[in-house]
Parts: C-alpha cells; structure tokens; sequence
C-alpha cells in the first residue's frame, strides 16, 4: 500500500489483535450506527498497535483524557 496523498483517506489507530487474524473483514463503525469498510495498513504485536483507513473524511476525532485529574 501506498502513502495516501489525495486526502480521501482516514487514519484509525486501533490494537493490533483485533485486526492481525489472515483474512479477516474489517469494518468501522460510528456511534451512530454508519459503517465503513476498513482497509488494513499495518500493525505491531509487540506493541498491541494497529492502523486501518477508510474511505470517508470528517470523523470526530477522540479526545484522550488527563490521568492527573
């Protein structure tokens, strides 16, 4: 795969054992219910890290919270 320059692309960080099985489908879906079909860029198992993209923009990204609060 190749880097996306066309900006049509989403990049979503996920854990690696739940897109790492041979074969597998991946879909994303919104709180709403919207479903998207993924496409698997890479992972690492060492770290549990994952990277898929879909085809769609203007996702809300998700705000990590403050554990020293």
């Amino acid at each position: 795969m190749g880097l996306d320059t066309t900006g049509e692309y989403t990049y979503i960080i996920t854990c690696a054992h739940v897109i790492k099985d041979a074969g597998i489908k991946v879909k994303v879906q919104t709180e709403d219910g919207t479903s998207f079909d993924a496409q698997i860029v890479g992972y690492d198992q060492r770290t549990d890290v994952g990277v898929v993209k879909v085809k769609s923009r203007g996702f809300t990204p998700a705000e990590f919270g403050d554990s020293t609060a």
